[in-house]
């Protein structure tokens, strides 16, 4: 929720014509390479972005909640230049383009918020990059967990109560970390109170504030509308 939007505007945007489409666990909607001719929003389940290396190592650039955009980036690029991978099964929300962008040059204040949603993933790039390459595993860990329950909270979820659904592959590959270095440090998080470890291998948030202090979480770069 980085925009708000006028009655008439939400309305207009809720009449674009969509398709709801139904992803199974682990399927990949977008692939690297792709012709692009629609964007998302993500209706119910979780979605990553990726790229991989030459050697096939996976590196998860963004994790996406429900309710949001996901690709809104290739609106005006022809290719896409990364993949989109479900982590649960998930519908999404399929948006010609030319809709989108027609609508965009009719109402100045949807366009403003697409680009203001845009602007916001480039801010969170920016913070999962200095994540990566500045702070510690249990630092990485602490602030990737409090990022997303700061987003889902946002969107009404209480984190005591819903799991995230992130493996410890997932954590890993968003963390530029090896899974047996996050079991660990999961442990230690788990020891230290700040989250309880569920059936599945899924993970809650009992306490965010220590999880926040202990990832040394600001979340500013989010830009959240209260």
């Amino acid at each position: 929720m980085h925009s708000s939007l006028s009655e008439g505007d939400a309305e207009l945007f809720k009449a674009l014509p969509f398709k709801l489409s139904k992803q199974s666990p682990n399927s990949q909607p977008v692939r690297e390479g792709d012709p692009t001719t629609s964007c998302m929003v993500l209706v119910s389940g979780y979605m990553h972005r990726f790229r991989l290396t030459e050697s096939g190592d996976r590196q998860i650039m963004a994790i996406y909640i429900p309710g949001d955009p996901i690709d809104f980036d290739r609106l005006y690029l022809p290719v896409a230049d990364d993949s989109l991978q479900t982590i649960r099964e998930t519908v999404v929300a399929r948006i010609y383009q030319s809709d989108l962008r027609n609508l965009m040059a009719r109402r100045p204040a949807i366009a403003e918020a697409v680009i203001r949603s845009l602007l916001v993933d480039s801010s969170i790039f920016r913070e999962w990059t200095l994540n990566i390459g500045r702070r510690d595993a249990r630092a990485r860990i602490a602030h990737l967990f409090s990022e997303i329950a700061v987003r889902l909270n946002a969107q009404g979820y209480d984190l005591t109560r819903v799991p995230l659904p992130l493996t410890q592959d997932h954590i890993a590959d968003a963390t530029g970390l090896t899974p047996v270095h996050v079991n660990r440090t999961l442990k230690t998080l788990r020891a230290e109170g700040c989250i309880e470890r569920l059936a599945g291998g899924l993970v809650a948030i009992p306490d965010l504030e220590a999880l926040k202090a202990v990832g040394g979480f600001d979340g500013r770069y989010l830009h959240l509308v209260e």
